[in-house]
């Protein structure tokens, strides 16, 4: 309660600053008419005083300018990949400030990966269902928007997917993050190399995925992973005399054909049959060691594994929405989902601030020009003209920003601040409570903190003491956000700036 007070005397000190400011802007002309027969040296104080509560104003609004100009700038470089004349800008730039709302990625990561995505020639119909699922497996399969992005755009370009299926396609890509020992990081390394490729000897984007998904599971790096597949398919594309023998002897008049039909694994296992079990002969088929380990990886366990993974890729169940639900609910996404809501208030804000500013700037540097000259007067009274719409856009925007901020702080952020401080605190965190103290080091011991009554056991006679992570928290109070998000809706009332 003590710190809420004193958040509120924030606040109304705040607001009671600006208050006066609007109060000495509003006189200002009666100030001036005074002025006659007032030194030069005096005027210029004056003009000080307006300067500094100019400066006050502009300092208020740096926040919503710097949103809004940044916000500005990446999508100005979007339209440069695009027909403005056939696409609206002020549409896409409300579409991903809708979508900031809903997916934990700091939208200066939506604005680059947009520009990415439209670089990568996805047309307009489908560009923001990949950049929402991009950012979705990003979220789901523990790597970054961009990286997301170019995996993904680049499979859609690679095998000819329908971009309105993006999310069809992502979900492949997680799934294959999900059955595999690797990430969104790890299948974005190299994957340009093979995807190509493949599409050009007749595997299926969901094969090529579980195949590589399965070959992790035995401890290669995805990147190895492509390399080796890649060996083998450019050798099944223009194949040794050894290959061309074995194609005779199965019949096998097109290669894209076969693996068309029949998939990259079964084909290469009827291949090996073929050699009647010639470890010698394939391997001169093949024609390398890469393209070997792969062939033997695929004819074993592994390429059962790549089956079943295969076939769960296929099967209609999505599980990386599932995922990215249980990945939207920590702690740390409902941060960047609450930033990004701040900044859909404050790039509008800042958008009206803008070319206030600019007018304002403009008649100050005329002013300054001409201190003690007869224009003085009018020319303070431009710059009081161009900041007392500032005041009245930001009025609520102070008031706004601080009710949510101390609602905020008193639910949030204060409790964890103090229990970074040294386990200070954390029986503000629901779910926490003090569980008194366990031998440490010789002679200290050591605070324990329990979540729901654990056992506390003592650390071991090497005197390591009981550690507490708190960077991966959860919200466990499920209806916590969605009072953030009701007060919020309490505090900005988005008509005012309209």
């Amino acid at each position: 309660m003590k710190k809420m007070a004193i958040q509120d005397s924030v606040l109304n000190i705040v607001i009671k600053a600006k208050n006066e400011a609007g109060k000495v802007l509003g006189n200002f002309d009666n100030q001036l008419k005074k002025t006659t027969g007032i030194s030069a040296g005096a005027k210029a104080a004056i003009i000080g005083v307006g300067i500094a509560a100019g400066a006050m104003a502009l300092k208020i609004g740096k926040d919503a300018v710097k949103a809004a100009a940044d916000f500005e700038k990446s999508m100005s470089d979007v339209s440069t990949l695009i027909d403005t004349n056939t696409e609206s800008m002020d549409e896409m730039k409300k579409a991903v400030l809708n979508m900031s709302k809903e997916v934990p990625v700091p939208l200066a990561d939506l604005t680059a990966s947009l520009y990415d995505v439209r670089s990568a020639g996805i047309s307009a119909s489908g560009a923001m269902d990949v950049l929402k699922q991009s950012a979705v497996l990003a979220t789901a399969g523990l790597g970054t928007t961009k990286e997301a992005t170019n995996i993904l755009t680049s499979a859609i370009n690679a095998f000819g997917l329908d971009a309105k299926e993006s999310n069809k396609w992502a979900n492949v890509f997680f799934e294959a993050v999900k059955a595999g020992k690797t990430t969104v990081s790890g299948l974005a390394s190299g994957f340009g190399q093979i995807a190509p490729l493949a599409y050009e000897v007749g595997i299926k984007f969901e094969e090529l995925m579980g195949i590589t998904s399965a070959m992790t599971t035995s401890g290669l790096d995805a990147s190895i992973a492509y390399t080796q597949v890649r060996a083998a398919v450019s050798n099944l594309l223009k194949p040794t005399k050894e290959m061309q023998e074995i194609y005779t002897k199965l019949g096998i008049t097109n290669i894209k054909t076969k693996i068309t039909q029949d998939g990259l694994t079964q084909t290469i296992r009827n291949l090996s049959e073929a050699t009647n079990g010639n470890n010698e002969m394939l391997a001169k088929a093949f024609g390398s060691v890469e393209a070997l380990n792969a062939v033997m990886m695929l004819n074993n366990e592994t390429g059962n594994k790549a089956i079943e993974i295969t076939k769960g890729m296929t099967d209609g169940v999505n599980l990386m929405d599932e995922a990215f639900v249980k990945q939207k609910n920590t702690f740390a996404s409902n941060m960047i989902l609450f930033q990004n809501s701040i900044n859909s208030v404050l790039i509008p804000l800042g958008n009206k601030i803008l070319p206030i500013i600019v007018k304002g700037i403009d008649a100050l540097n005329y002013g300054l020009k001409i201190i003690g000259s007869e224009q003085t007067i009018s020319t303070l009274r431009a710059i009081k003209d161009a900041l007392e719409p500032i005041a009245k856009i930001l009025g609520p925007i102070i008031s706004g920003l601080g009710k949510v901020s101390g609602f905020v702080g008193r639910q949030i952020y204060k409790p964890f601040e103090m229990a970074a401080e040294g386990l200070v605190g954390l029986g503000a965190i629901k779910g926490y409570a003090s569980g008194g103290l366990v031998p440490g080091p010789q002679g200290a011991a050591q605070l324990a903190v329990v979540h729901g009554g654990e056992t506390i056991t003592s650390p071991d006679k090497a005197g390591q003491t009981i550690i507490f992570d708190l960077r991966n928290a959860t919200i466990t109070d499920k209806n916590l956000m969605d009072r953030i998000k009701s007060e919020m809706n309490k505090s900005f009332n988005i008509k005012k700036f309209k």
